[in-house]
């Protein structure tokens, strides 16, 4: 049957460097949620497996104020049911965490705005994952993926990227809220790449490429009345 949810909580500081199992059942079922988080400092360093062999597999939440993919420094996000989420300034998401999370998990990396930070994911280094599990960045300011940044997958896992993710956060034309590509995309294997951002303006999307096989769609964000208005600018798309 369906796997639960599980929830490992503090006020103050969260080191978690065991392992959760909230996995489907194998005669059918979903895998659950798991939450990893604290109120103040959270160092993940562990593993969680949300698989499932006849159903859909978990979700793990992390969630930031501002958040980085790099390979060195040591992760400390909040993990919630599939999310990450950075509970500290600059917080960081190490390579081999996200890629050892993905491996038995769908993987959201969502930030927030906490002031002075501004809620953009920077993805420093090059990642990649092997399975058809999915991985979403959700920043609630910009996106940005450094030069000689490689995301490959080959399995058919999806990616998607969305800026601005609360609709508030910044204005169409403001030059916020945009996801910035530097780097390269290769994804291939049946998955998709959707992204998600505000444009200079609606007469000026951008266009977004993958090296690999697997289509790209990219969706220029309607935020308010005005922007819905500002549409008919470019009505073909």
């Amino acid at each position: 049957g369906n796997s639960g949810q599980v929830v490992v909580w503090s006020n103050q500081n969260t080191q978690f460097n065991g392992n959760i199992s909230a996995t489907g059942g194998l005669l059918g079922g979903n895998g659950g949620s798991v939450e990893v988080s604290s109120k103040d400092l959270l160092n993940f360093a562990g593993h969680v497996n949300l698989l499932a062999p006849k159903g859909v597999t978990g979700t793990l939440l992390l969630d930031p104020e501002n958040l980085t993919i790099q390979t060195a420094g040591t992760t400390n996000t909040t993990a919630s049911s599939g999310t990450y989420t950075a509970n500290l300034d600059n917080s960081i998401i190490t390579v081999a965490t996200l890629e050892s999370a993905l491996a038995s998990a769908n993987v959201t990396l969502q930030t927030g705005s906490i002031d002075p930070q501004a809620g953009n994911i920077t993805v420093a280094n090059s990642f990649n994952w092997s399975d058809a599990n999915s991985l979403t960045l959700s920043a609630y300011q910009n996106i940005i993926i450094n030069s000689g940044v490689t995301i490959t997958n080959t399995s058919g896992g999806s990616l998607t990227l969305h800026a601005n993710n609360t609709g508030i956060g910044s204005d169409v034309g403001s030059g916020a809220g945009v996801v910035t590509n530097n780097g390269t995309f290769l994804l291939s294997g049946g998955g998709t790449l959707s992204i998600f951002y505000n444009p200079s303006s609606y007469t000026a999307p951008i266009t977004y490429t993958n090296t690999g096989t697997d289509p790209v769609s990219a969706y220029m964000l309607v935020n308010n009345a005005t922007d819905l208005q500002n549409v008919s600018n470019n009505l073909s798309g």
